[in-house]
């Protein structure tokens, strides 16, 4: 069996710390990682790419860079809008997040 037909294997993320609201996702294979923020009492979740693997001491740091895309939640936690933050010569593009989420469940919210 070849494997050069069957393309780049798919990203597969860990939560490295399961917190919601202050939390990583790293690649399994280190090829993205990303920095998931969201200040308290807001309704609003920052995304950062970052350039390393997450560790004890990457939290502490200052974030000093823009996010990379923006879920800006309504004020009862239901789908509001989902805003990629683009770098010149792109444009940020902003849609509602029911173009990506779906209910996946029967009973569920």
């Amino acid at each position: 069996m070849s494997l050069s037909n069957s393309g780049p294997l798919p990203y597969c993320f860990e939560d490295r710390t399961g917190s919601n609201t202050d939390t990583d996702f790293d690649d399994i294979y280190d090829r993205m990682f990303f920095h998931v923020k969201r200040p308290p009492g807001r309704s609003t979740t920052y995304i950062y790419e970052m350039s390393i693997r997450a560790s004890r001491h990457r939290s502490s740091l200052p974030l000093n860079r823009e996010p990379v895309a923006i879920l800006d939640f309504l004020p009862n936690e239901s789908l509001g809008n989902l805003t990629f933050v683009g770098k010149a010569p792109v444009q940020t593009v902003t849609i509602p997040m029911s173009r990506y989420l779906r209910k996946t469940s029967l009973f569920g919210t």
